[in-house]
């Protein structure tokens, strides 16, 4: 088992651009991070060549690329490990021996039990627990760095729904963050979506009820006559007149604005 220090940038990947090493982050070539990181890494590092068969992961810290924690103006890429190309499995820092920039800090705890019971570091988030011979990982995280993350970046379910309302890219709003958020605004993404379906589908049922129960040649007036008695008749109307309903859905499973991270999206 392995111990390190988790690291609070954007996870960067090294790879063969052409003659040159680049770096990508998660889900993009091109981020300002992936920009920012492939300058370091060409202009600090020219002579690295990733070891045979590795594909190289580094931590990309810079200023204004800070998440929560304060790193003195450090503007460098730290060494993670590595990920075997023909297999996928992951390694340590170790596994990298030719890197001459920083490298993540390592632990001397033998157990998962000594990693937990380690007192928290001030200004650090938290550690990463790799168990020998496997690819599982636990991330340790500390509380502070939790509550500020949570008080930094103002992610919450109401921001979610907010890029999900607009049109927007939920990628943008989870490329900055650290990885373990990524599935949870994915779930809160997923929640709300199933949410507005859910809605859409009983609007449509009840439509095709009204509809099938009014008697020939019906006109507005009969359908008015039972539709606005439903709990949907806003909806129903924008339907009968072929309109767009599903904006006024999205406005009924708003979140509370103070729904924060780690918070399930209620399915009430």
């Amino acid at each position: 088992m392995t111990v390190t220090d988790k690291a609070d940038g954007s996870l960067g990947i090294i790879y063969r651009d052409g003659a040159n090493l680049s770096v990508a982050t998660r889900g993009s070539f091109a981020s300002d991070q992936a920009r920012h990181a492939t300058e370091v890494l060409r202009s600090r590092y020219p002579g690295f060549v990733p070891p045979d068969g590795l594909t190289v992961l580094v931590e990309i810290v810079y200023p204004e690329n800070r998440i929560v924690l304060d790193y003195a103006g450090l503007d460098d890429l730290i060494l993670l490990g590595a990920v075997e190309i023909a297999t996928g499995r992951t390694f340590g820092p170790a596994a990298v021996p030719n890197w001459t920039g920083p490298v993540v800090d390592s632990f001397a705890y033998a157990t998962l039990a000594e990693a937990l019971a380690a007192p928290p570091r001030e200004g650090r988030e938290g550690l990463v627990v790799h168990f020998a011979g496997t690819d599982q990982r636990v991330k340790i995280k500390y509380a502070d760095y939790v509550r500020l993350h949570r008080l930094v970046t103002g992610l919450s379910a109401r921001t979610v729904w907010e890029v999900l309302v607009s049109g927007g890219d939920l990628d943008a709003l989870t490329e900055p963050l650290p990885d373990e958020l990524h599935a949870w605004v994915a779930d809160v993404a997923t929640a709300l979506t199933d949410k507005v379906d859910a809605l859409a589908a009983a609007v449509e049922a009840e439509f095709a009820a009204i509809v099938a129960g009014l008697p020939e040649g019906w006109g507005r007036r009969e359908f008015a006559a039972r539709a606005v008695r439903s709990e949907h008749r806003g909806a129903l109307f924008l339907r009968l007149d072929d309109k767009d309903y599903r904006p006024g859905l999205w406005q009924l499973v708003r979140p509370a604005a103070d729904t924060p991270t780690g918070t399930q999206v209620s399915e009430e």
